[in-house]
């Protein structure tokens, strides 16, 4: 019971004070866990998953830094993922006043990679008020969430995408050991799960 307990003080301290992920060794212990890209596993979700992605830039300064070039808006979709290059990036949709913009933003240095701004026709009403949810904490709990109902396995993509009628959705996809890709659907004002979809 002791050793459980300073199990349970070490992981809570960990979260405060940044340290890696932990995880019990079965033994009374704790191991240290390592980790590189988008691969986030069940324990180690003491971690900001974009520290554990190797991202330096946050979600919260990512919209910052896409609202600088887009002079505001709404955001509209917002996702972390590597791309086949090997680059950690953020991809931002912003919709204006007529205009979409779609901004990438490297993940390391917070530096614009490419940004696309495009006339919108559409008719549609987005509600921007949401855009507090977007945040890193959030998506460390939302991440915790849903490796937990899959399973554990290795995060590949983690963001949020605006529903037409109001609240955002947030969007994780996890690949589990055996290889089966599950896509978790969050609502991110309950932290209740609206849908899993499994597929090789």
């Amino acid at each position: 019971m002791k050793m459980h307990t300073l199990f349970l003080f070490f992981c809570l301290a960990a979260v405060f004070l940044g340290l890696t992920g932990c995880e019990h060794d079965g033994l009374g212990g704790t191991a240290e866990q390592g980790s590189a890209g988008l691969s986030i596993t069940q324990t180690q979700l003491t971690e900001s998953p974009m520290r554990l992605a190797g991202a330096q830039i946050t979600f919260e300064r990512a919209v910052q830094i896409a609202f600088t070039h887009s002079g505001g808006g709404i955001v509209k979709e917002i996702e972390l993922e590597r791309k086949k290059s090997g680059l950690l990036v953020y991809e931002v949709e912003i919709i204006g006043d007529q205009r979409k913009f779609e901004i990438q933003i490297d993940a390391i240095s917070g530096a614009i990679i490419k940004a696309y701004e495009k006339r919108s026709s559409s008719s549609q009403i987005y509600d921007g008020s949401f855009v507090s949810q977007i945040t890193s904490a959030n998506a460390a709990r939302f991440s915790a969430t849903g490796l937990a109902q899959v399973g554990g396995g290795t995060v590949e993509e983690m963001g949020w995408e605006l529903s037409r009628n109001g609240p955002y959705i947030f969007e994780i996809e996890i690949r589990d050991a055996g290889g089966r890709k599950h896509e978790v659907k969050i609502d991110p004002t309950t932290g209740i799960i609206i849908s899993i979809k499994s597929k090789r």
